[in-house]
């Protein structure tokens, strides 16, 4: 075979390698900036007047009618005084890694929504819930409200 062939077809091996390279890395980066985004523009606190009539509860993790078989649902209860803007949910898996997921949907109060989960209920090892409220113009996660429901209460 000639030299200029193998030259060639080489360096489209290596050409194509740095490319896969740059695009694993440019992937990875922007999801830890997005996340990193989500947690830097909400202020958590563990109280304050802001959470202080935050008030929910998990009602159901599981299959739920009208949700993914795959992932799950859960029912959110806003039991407080205040609307619930926004819930950030980290996931804790089975095998040892985490997830984070933001709901956006407003919870007012005395009401129930279903949300659907991100991550497969058969995968989660626990979740917690933080409440977000804006207040003025800030987004408060209120940790010092958060709920935790272990692997054992998942349907």
């Amino acid at each position: 075979m000639d030299k200029k062939a193998i030259s060639l077809i080489i360096s489209f091996v290596l050409l194509i390698g740095i490319a896969v390279t740059i695009a694993s890395l440019a992937i990875v980066w922007t999801k830890n900036l997005a996340q990193k985004q989500i947690e830097s523009t909400t202020r958590f606190v563990e109280t304050g007047l802001e959470c202080d009539s935050i008030y929910f509860n998990i009602k159901s993790f599981g299959t739920l009618e009208g949700c993914s078989v795959t992932n799950g649902c859960f029912n959110v209860s806003n039991n407080g005084l205040k609307t619930i803007n926004n819930l950030i949910i980290r996931y804790g898996k089975k095998d040892g890694t985490t997830e984070n997921s933001q709901f956006n949907e407003e919870i007012k109060p005395n009401t129930t929504k279903t949300l659907n989960s991100a991550v497969s209920f058969y995968e989660i090892g626990e979740a917690e819930f933080i409440p977000v409220v804006i207040s003025e113009t800030r987004r408060i996660g209120c940790v010092g409200k958060k709920v935790l429901v272990k692997e054992e209460y998942l349907q």
